[in-house]
């Protein structure tokens, strides 16, 4: 089954270079809801969308004008199709199959874990009141964390709907570097230490790489806006990359 994201000339450019998907922070898409709800533990309120990186993608076939206006430049990008099985993962020994060569990947201050991250894709669920789903969603003790992370950029509000969104989401847990060592308890304790210090994550972005077969079969639809220049930059693009696709002109091109 194919799926769609909408975005520009240039990022599809970089997808194609790098052969890879960004992963954007909660708290740096468009829907500030996702982002601004906390979990409350303590006293503390954590801001749980820094920890959370999605690629947002749409199982709908057919266009969406929104989807084009807000993310394929103005009408002026394109729309990628690819299979959904198109990231490499590694069976790593646990449950769960990982975007990660590793049951628990560290970057300088967080690890994404294979125990409590899945690398399927999930239809976005809309409602009226998504903050219900944040509050509890992590819970801090003197030992350690204790997560609902399921709750977690699946819920938009139903204003949203429109967009029918499905995504990819990675779960990042922060810790405190400084608390690192070999006792057995460290890490819990880094961990609890970073969520109610609301630590930032050294990065806000992830790259995860797409299987090389997968680009074999990539279709892209060109923006109701596009011209014939921009046509020909993809074309090069493709050229530059040695890529084969199918390019199409949207079903929306004229009426716009």
């Amino acid at each position: 089954m194919k799926i769609h994201h909408y975005t520009s000339i240039e990022t599809l450019e970089m997808i194609l270079k790098n052969k890879s998907i960004k992963f954007n922070r909660l708290d740096q898409v468009d829907d500030k809801a996702e982002y601004k709800y906390d979990s409350t533990v303590y006293d503390t309120n954590i801001k749980l969308g820094k920890y959370t990186f999605v690629s947002c993608w749409t199982k709908s076939e057919m266009e969406n004008i929104d989807l084009w206006n807000r993310y394929g430049k103005g009408n002026k990008g394109v729309r990628i199709s690819l299979d959904e099985d198109m990231f490499e993962t590694y069976d790593v020994g646990t449950v769960n199959r990982s975007f990660y060569n590793n049951r628990e990947y560290c970057f300088e201050n967080f690890v994404v874990s294979s125990y409590i991250n899945k690398v399927g894709l999930v239809d976005v669920k809309y409602e009226q009141n998504i903050e219900l789903y944040y509050k509890e969603a992590i819970k801090c003790f003197d030992q350690g964390v204790a997560f609902k992370h399921d709750n977690i950029g699946i819920y938009k509000k139903r204003e949203w709907g429109l967009q029918n969104e499905s995504r990819f989401i990675i779960h990042a847990q922060p810790f405190e570097p400084a608390l690192m060592s070999n006792h057995p308890l460290s890490f819990p304790l880094a961990l609890g230490t970073a969520y109610r210090n609301g630590m930032e994550l050294s990065r806000t972005a992830l790259y995860i790489p797409l299987k090389q077969e997968v680009l074999e079969h990539l279709e892209i639809t060109m923006g109701p806006g596009t011209t014939d220049e921009d046509r020909k930059k993809v074309e090069k693009i493709l050229k530059d990359c040695n890529i084969k696709a199918e390019i199409k002109d949207s079903a929306l091109k004229g009426d716009l």
